[in-house]
This record gives structure tokens, sequence and C-alpha cells, in this order.
């Protein structure tokens, strides 16, 4: 009588965990907007008692249980494509004899490619912020290439990672992306778990800080952004701050590096000094809104603005990287005014809301003093 035959079914793996992250993604959204819906009742929309038990009781107790099975969830679905991954090696290197390969530990065998998985391999250590957004590291940057960039295997690795992909499709992609890069499969490996974790960690931070998280590249708008030299260029900033390969840097946001809000915005040709601009403003926002680290949108620090909005960091960064290229004319005259007509913006916006501010002020002392007047009337 012969053994039973087992077989993993990687089909309803695959289903299960993107029925985790599924899950975790539709909480973490709910989780967002009942914080938004708070922060409105918060802000007068619903004032005594009763409101301020309500609020106590949210963030005491229901807000962070909400947290916490988001996390589990999210961990479940890494935990699933982990043993995924470590069932596929299983049967892989059980395989080998059969197909006349030595196996891992024999001269010549998996223990001795330098790309196999399995290996104790980390992701690249983080860069301190302090060390990226200077004038050395801007200065090495220039015209410096990112291995990889433009390469079809690689560009299909990232459109497949930034679906839903299977057990099969995943592994390939990261053999394609490892392949484009140079770098052993196994370090691969390792920056795409910590790219997982970074992505929820953006999530949650993102949802508390009311901001809406990465926008999906447009490929029909911007068709040959998607593992250009500006995309990556922008994750090599992102990924040497959170330490992760360049690929994961930029699909943590994939519009990273062009010029504009998200997919309504302009790729600039990749040795332009607007473009470097783009890239270092966008990695500087996304790392303080996303993950509470670095200078913000003011990455120079030369602006007396809010470094969480957009607007900020335009004039002095675009007039910096005209004179660091040495732009000038016409050229550098439009641009700059450009950059600082959006300085102007925020300038604006935050007269207007410190206007709204007094004069809700106002308006409340008015209120106060009328009661009084009445009570003292009547």
């Amino acid at each position: 009588m012969s053994d039973d035959v087992i077989r993993v079914d990687y089909e309803a793996l695959a289903k299960i965990a993107e029925r985790f992250g599924a899950e975790a993604e539709m909480i973490g959204e709910m989780d967002g907007r009942t914080r938004q819906a708070m922060a409105l009742l918060q802000n007068g929309g619903w004032e005594g008692e009763g409101s301020a038990a309500f609020f106590a009781e949210m963030n005491r107790t229901t807000l962070p249980a909400v947290s916490r099975l988001t996390n589990a969830l999210e961990e479940a679905q890494k935990i699933t494509m982990e043993v995924v991954r470590v069932m596929q090696e299983a049967e892989e290197e059980a395989a080998r004899p059969f197909q006349g390969q030595p196996a891992a530990g024999i001269p010549g065998g998996a223990a001795d490619a330098p790309s196999g998985a399995g290996s104790e391999a980390q992701p690249p250590a983080p860069i301190p912020t302090a060390d990226i957004f200077n004038d050395a590291y801007m200065d090495n940057m220039i015209g410096k290439p990112v291995q990889g960039a433009g390469d079809s295997g690689l560009i299909d690795a990232m459109r497949t990672l930034s679906g839903h992909p299977t057990p099969a499709e995943l592994k390939r992609a990261l053999e394609q992306i490892a392949a484009a890069r140079g770098v052993p499969r196994a370090e691969i490996q390792a920056s795409y778990e910590r790219y997982l974790e970074l992505r929820a960690e953006a999530q949650r931070i993102g949802d508390a800080g009311g901001n809406s998280g990465w926008e999906p590249l447009n490929e029909t708008l911007h068709p040959n952004f998607m593992g250009s030299t500006v995309q990556l260029r922008y994750g090599q900033v992102v990924g040497d701050a959170l330490g992760i390969d360049p690929v994961f840097g930029s699909m943590l946001n994939p519009t990273g590096g062009l010029v504009g809000g998200g997919n309504i915005s302009i790729q600039f040709p990749t040795e332009h000094p607007v473009g470097y601009h783009g890239v270092f403003h966008d990695a500087a926002g996304y790392l303080y809104n996303y993950h509470n680290m670095g200078p913000g949108y003011n990455y120079l620090g030369l602006e007396n603005r809010d470094t969480s909005s957009p607007l900020t960091g335009q004039q002095a960064g675009i007039a910096y990287w005209n004179e660091k290229m040495g732009v000038g004319g016409l050229e550098a005259t439009v641009s700059n005014g450009i950059g600082a007509g959006i300085g102007k913006m925020q300038d604006t916006i935050t007269w207007v809301d410190n206007t709204m501010d007094s004069v809700q002020e106002t308006f409340a002392d008015i209120q106060e003093g009328a009661a009084d007047f009445w009570e003292w009337a009547f």
C-alpha cells in the first residue's frame, strides 16, 4: 500500500493571505473614517459630559482594539506568505536530486548560490535622515545611475507586486528584481518583508494624521515612469532612510518623484534640477507624514512654513537645485518664480487659517459677553 501524497495547495494559501490583507485594509479604512468623524465631533460638533465620556472610551478601549486587530491581520498575512515561501523552498530542495542537481550543502548546490533564499540576509541598514537631506548626499545623487532602472524584468516585477500576486508570481517577481538589481535573492526577500511592514506602518500613521495614503501610479498618464531612473532615485532616498532596496522604497509611494500632486503631475527629464527637487521634496514629505521621521517638505530648513504641507519647500528647493546644477537665465527665472508663487499660496492658506481661528475666538468672546450681559440685566 503506497503512502499518501501530501501536496501543498499554494492557491488556497494565497487566497487566505489575500483575505487577511483585504480584511486588514478594510478595517484600517474603517478606523481612519472613525477617527475623522471623531475629530469633527471633538472640534465643536458635540459637547457636554456625554461626549467627554464617549471620546474617553473610544480612545482608551475601542480604537486601540481596532488597531490591534489590524496589526494581527497584517501579521497573519505576512506569516501565511512566509509559510508558502518555506514550503516552496522545501519542495524545491527535495526535488533537486530527482532533477540531477546537487542538494544544498554539496559544492555547487543551493547553499553556495549567492542569490539563494532562506539565508540570514538582512535588508540594508537605515541612514539617518540628517545624513540624507544635506549638501553632500544630494551632490552625490546628481547623475548617479540606479542599477536596474529601465529593465523590463524589473518593471514587470514591480507591476506584479503592485497587485495581489500568487506565491508563484511573488517568487518570480523577487527573482526578477534580484537579477535586475544585482543583489542576492535573499537580500531582496528581506527588503520585501521589511517593505510590507513599512507599508502597514504608513497606513496606520497616515490614517491617524488624516492623510489619504499613497496613490497607485497611473501608467496611462505616465507610461514611462514605472521603474525609471527618477522613480528609483526617489526610491533610493526613501529606501536609504528606511533601510530597504530602492525598488521597494519607490513602491511605498509610486508617484514619488513626479512633480505635482500624485498622478496630476509632470515627469521632468532625468537630469533636470526641478526633477531632483521633486525627488527630495516628495521623499522628505512622505517620510515625515507617513513614518514620523525627517525634516518634512521643508527639507532644506530655509522656509518658515508648515513642513507637513506639500506647498512648503517649493520656493527654496527649486532655487537651490537651479543654483546647484548651474541653471540660470530665463529657465531659472521661470521655475524660481513658480516656486515663489507656490510658497505664497502656502502663506495665504496659513493666513486664512489664522484669521478664521481669530474670528472664531472673537465670536466666542462676543457670545460669552452677551450671555453675561443678559444674565446681569435680567
